[in-house]
């Protein structure tokens, strides 16, 4: 996997750690990959001059196992799903979809009005819509002509 160690006079120590690097470089490609699939809800963000956007998919979980907060500059989204309940007798053949509480926390990257978030669930997707801070906003500024005396 790092190559071998040569002895002969052809040995290329940059070679190795060439070698070395790519195999490094596609190790954390693979760690990468595997902690964003890892990473439960998935969230898409978007965000534009005046607000940010989160679509949080969360299909088969109620509003009221949701909550929603902000705290330094900080979105938090906390949530639980809940195992799924079999009838009497029936047992899971195969298990996928996971349950547990789960707490998803996004830094901002813009200050938001607190009393301006709006959360809305559909179809089991979560949107979130947090509206930049007044103090944040760009604010064009009046140019007056002094007084000519």
């Amino acid at each position: 996997m790092f190559g071998t160690l040569r002895t002969s006079a052809y040995w290329n120590p940059l070679r190795e750690l060439d070698e070395f690097g790519d195999n490094l470089g596609s190790f954390l490609r693979i760690l990468n990959d595997a902690q964003r699939q890892t990473e439960y809800p998935p969230v898409n963000t978007a965000k534009s001059d005046d607000a940010l956007l989160f679509c949080v998919e969360l299909p088969g979980i109620s509003p009221d196992d949701l909550e929603i907060s902000v705290k330094n500059d900080t979105l938090i989204l906390k949530g639980e799903r809940k195992q799924t309940k079999l009838p009497e007798n029936v047992t899971f053949q195969k298990m996928e979809r996971g349950y547990g509480s789960f707490v998803r926390t996004f830094a901002l990257p813009m200050k938001v009005a607190a009393d301006s978030i709006d959360a809305v669930y559909a179809d089991g997707i979560l949107t979130i819509k947090a509206e930049k801070a007044p103090e944040e906003k760009a604010r064009k500024i009046a140019v007056r002509q002094a007084n000519q005396e």
